[in-house]
């Protein structure tokens, strides 16, 4: 399954927002993109221990000012995870901790209030 949507922050810079994959009471696969432009993914196990599959860092993908839209989209088949920013490979693993679960949108504010906004929400089967 692969899922995906462009998504919008601003202004504020400590708002983070992603997709969640798996996501059950084992825990979570968990995508997101912060304020500042930066790119993260973890896999959060029950007790909410997190597991960094990448560390937040820059991508050259992301497109900045976060006022732009930024798409992130993510496929998942069997124990192979990909995930995109704006069309370019951002990570790819193999896990077999999760395999199954719900998926979703996720936003977080600091304490300094801020706008996420998500638009046209695609579902498809990779090829």
């Amino acid at each position: 399954l692969a899922f995906g949507a462009p998504l919008r922050i601003g202004p504020g810079v400590e708002a983070i927002a992603g997709l969640d994959l798996r996501r059950c009471r084992e825990g979570s696969y968990d995508f997101r993109i912060t304020g500042k432009g930066l790119f993260m993914a973890t896999r959060y196990s029950a007790g909410e221990q997190r597991d960094w599959i990448v560390s937040t860092t820059s991508h050259p993908a992301i497109r900045t000012p976060m006022t732009g839209s930024n798409r992130l989209a993510v496929t998942a088949k069997g124990d192979r995870v990909r995930v995109f920013l704006n069309g370019q490979l951002a990570a790819s693993f193999r896990d077999t901790t999760l395999r199954r679960g719900t998926m979703g949108l996720s936003a977080f504010c600091g304490e300094e209030p801020a706008a996420v906004t998500f638009s046209d929400l695609t579902l498809f089967e990779p090829g």
